[in-house]
């Protein structure tokens, strides 16, 4: 049985610590998808084609790695990509309830998909006060952190 894993995330813009997992993801899985979120509702920065666009040369070194932009419900979508595997970044323990409920729906609505979480190496509380807006600062270099640890 082939692992079809899917990382969804808004991806506004794809940091290091986003790419870092992707490549803990592409190691362990056959093949990933890095799935978009169209995400209005978060108001994003960057469109969504240019977002599929950055992760696309962000991960360009990967094979077995291929972003794919959606806006259906989650499940729905990896039942559409044929996943058996939806993973999640832990950023700190309050993030863990989160993604339990998170987790909880979606095997109601897709009882074959098997959650996997794993915990964001180098988040350190300077990430969190500065939130997505700053992110995208530490993809240029600008050292906040992303992805070391």
């Amino acid at each position: 049985m082939t692992n079809r894993v899917v990382y969804p995330g808004t991806f506004d813009p794809i940091t290091n610590g986003h790419k870092d997992l992707v490549e803990r993801a592409a190691a362990m899985f056959d093949e990933v998808i890095v799935a978009v979120a169209v995400s209005e509702k978060k108001g994003p920065l960057f469109s969504i084609d240019e977002r599929v666009a950055l992760a696309e040369q962000c991960l360009s070194h990967l094979p077995n790695v291929r972003v794919v932009g959606f806006s259906k419900l989650l499940a729905f979508f990896c039942q559409e990509q044929h996943a058996n595997i939806l993973l999640r970044g832990l950023r700190a323990v309050s993030d863990f309830e989160y993604e339990f409920q998170m987790a909880g729906m979606n095997a109601r609505l897709e009882q074959e998909l098997r959650h996997v979480l794993v915990r964001k190496r180098g988040c350190t509380l300077q990430q969190r006060l500065h939130g997505r807006r700053g992110a995208h600062l530490d993809t240029f270099g600008l050292g906040f952190g992303y992805g070391h640890g």
